[in-house]
Parts: structure tokens; C-alpha cells; sequence
């Protein structure tokens, strides 16, 4: 429906952006930067290519390897990463990371034989809103029989148009030290799969 409304602007000679609520917009900078960014989250589309790297722990095992991953795809050139732990964030700004960028990595601790109850929640939660149109790589940790990241993935296999990214890849415990070219592996294909977003009007006012 959205990008049906926004297809009738094309013909329109549109100079003021005056919402009911907040800012109005006044320039063509800034009128085109408003319709531009609806364009893409009607799309469900990516704002920019980066990571969001999103856990749940009980020991910090989990954090320790998002915390590894993150820096080996920085020493990759990806200038764009998010790290969120989900007991710590609002989930709210992990959502917003989650719509920006253009891929997501989700690190799946198994709890009680179930996948730990806050990433339950909010992949549902994401889910729900209709998140699509990503790379996706699940992370399991093994321990208390290791289902975590084959639920996880049931509930994301519910969204559509999401690319699994990288070889399977889990712990057991804790991240072991001959992990660590495995983890280099799939930090590389990650950066790999970084797409091409297209250019965006950039306001230095909104930066």
C-alpha cells in the first residue's frame, strides 16, 4: 500500500513534507531524503549494508564470541556493526539495527533444552513485523543439548526472502582456540555477502 501512495508522488512537483507531527521539510535535500527512506522501508529493504550482531548469554560465553566475531569482520573493513545483548538493550534499538542494516547475526545460547527465552521473544517480535529481505547467519551454543540455533532458525524460516549466510558454526560451552580459523571463515563470508544498498540522499543534519 505504501509504495502505491509513494508511486502517485512521481507526478507530483512536491517542495514541503508538513506531518502532523515533528519537523517539516522544507528543501528538496531534505523532501527527498524523506521520500527516499520510505521508499526503502516499504521495500523492506536495507538502509545500508553492516552487521547487527544480537545474543542472549548466561556465562558471557555468548558475548565473548559475538565481541571476537565483531572485531575480525572490523579488521575486514565492515565500517558498519551493531553488538546488542539482549538482557542489557532495549529491543527497540535492536529492531531499528536490525531494519537498518543488511545483515544480522544471531547468536542462539540453548536453555533448558529450549532456545534462551529472550531471543525466543524477540525473534518472534521481529518476525512479526515482517523483517525480510537480509543475510542471516544463526550461531548455536551447544550445551544443554545444543537446540538453540535449530529453533531459532524455525522461527526466522517464517520470514520471508531472509539469506542464510556462512557455513554452520556453533560452540560448545565457550569458543575453543582451534575455532578460530573457522570463526575467521565465517566472518569472511559475512563481509562477502555485504550487498550494494544503491546510493541514498545524506543529510549532515540527520547524520
Amino acid at each position: 500500500q505504501m509504495t502505491r501512495l509513494l508511486g502517485k508522488l512521481d507526478e507530483v512537483d512536491m517542495r514541503m513534507i508538513c506531518p502532523l507531527h515533528g519537523l517539516i521539510f522544507r528543501t528538496p535535500e531534505t523532501v527527498a531524503y524523506v521520500i527516499e527512506r520510505h521508499r526503502r522501508w516499504a521495500r523492506y529493504a536495507p538502509e545500508q549494508p553492516g552487521v547487527v550482531i544480537v545474543y542472549g548469554t548466561m556465562y558471557n560465553h555468548s558475548a565473548h564470541l559475538a565481541d571476537e566475531l565483531a572485531m575480525k569482520l572490523a579488521e575486514l573493513g565492515v565500517d558498519h556493526l551493531r553488538v546488542h545483548d539482549l538482557s542489557k538493550t532495549d529491543w527497540s534499538h535492536i529492531v531499528s539495527d536490525c531494519f537498518r542494516f543488511s545483515n544480522a547475526v544471531f547468536i542462539c545460547t540453548t536453555y533448558n533444552t529450549e532456545l534462551h527465552p529472550k531471543m525466543d521473544a524477540f525473534l518472534r517480535d521481529l518476525t512479526g513485523l515482517g523483517w525480510s529481505n537480509r543475510g542471516t547467519t544463526v550461531i548455536g551454543n551447544v550445551s544443554w543439548g545444543g537446540h538453540g540455533a535449530r529453533l531459532a532458525q524455525e522461527i526466522l524460516d517464517r520470514s520471508g526472502n531472509l539469506t542464510p549466510v556462512g557455513e554452520p558454526f556453533g560452540i560448545k560451552g565457550s569458543l575453543a582456540d582451534e575455532q578460530d580459523a573457522d570463526l575467521w571463515t565465517l566472518a569472511r563470508a559475512i563481509s562477502a555477502s555485504l550487498p550494494d544498498c544503491g546510493p541514498s540522499p545524506v543529510l549532515s543534519a540527520l547524520d
